[in-house]
């Protein structure tokens, strides 16, 4: 089973939306796949309790409080899942590093804006040390107007590229959509499949397929 980790140590990265979103794509590419909850707050394992679908499964530790992230893989791999997505606990270095030593590749979503842009540093420097291979992805982002990216998507865009950090080429806008398709426990590809919204993570999920292969 390949892993992919999503770190982010702000609360507000937009992780768990990331997490969700991928997992159902994939699923809807036929690719079996299962999110891994680590977040104390559950809302991963909140959102699968509103939907209708069985698919694609939140594995989490709310019943059994001994279950480590090691024995949650072990769960998902024993039953026959291709692709796990760990989202991760904020404010929480050691289970970061611990995630990402698991995983195979890491998300680091990031809003475009200065203090989350120096947030993500410490995250940095825990995967650096993991050595897992990860890219940071521009989340809730402001949407184009016309044809360029928006100058604070493009600002940021440039100042990870001069630190040589990884970065995804799909930055994700803020959307209604999102939000609207989680209410009841769906993801955006199954509330609107022909919205920008879709195609972004579409363009997400193709990303991340790429280190993963």
């Amino acid at each position: 089973m390949k892993k992919v980790a999503i770190p982010a140590q702000k609360v507000g990265a937009g992780k768990t939306t990331v997490s969700i979103h991928l997992a159902v794509l994939a699923m809807q590419r036929d690719i079996a796949s299962c999110i891994v909850d680590c977040d104390p707050q559950q809302s991963a394992n909140g959102w699968y309790e509103e939907r209708e679908d069985d698919d694609p499964p939140v594995v989490d530790g709310q019943n059994d409080k001994t279950r480590t992230l090691t024995g949650m893989l072990k769960i998902a791999s024993d039953d026959g899942y291709d692709l796990g997505i760990i989202d991760t606990a904020p404010h929480a270095a050691e289970a970061i590093g611990e995630a990402a030593k698991a995983a195979d590749f890491c998300i680091v979503p990031c809003r475009p804006a200065i203090l989350d842009l120096k947030a993500i540093g410490k995250t940095i420097e825990i995967l650096s040390a993991a050595k897992t291979p990860y890219a940071v992805q521009l989340n809730s982002c402001p949407p184009k107007r016309g044809v360029g990216e928006n100058s604070m998507v493009k600002e940021s865009r440039d100042l990870l590229t001069n630190q040589d950090i990884p970065l995804f080429n799909t930055a994700v806008a803020q959307r209604a959509a999102f939000s609207h398709a989680l209410i009841d426990g769906r993801a955006v590809t199954e509330f609107a499949p022909d919205s920008p919204a879709a195609e972004e993570i579409g363009g997400v999920l193709d990303e991340s397929l790429e280190f993963i292969k």
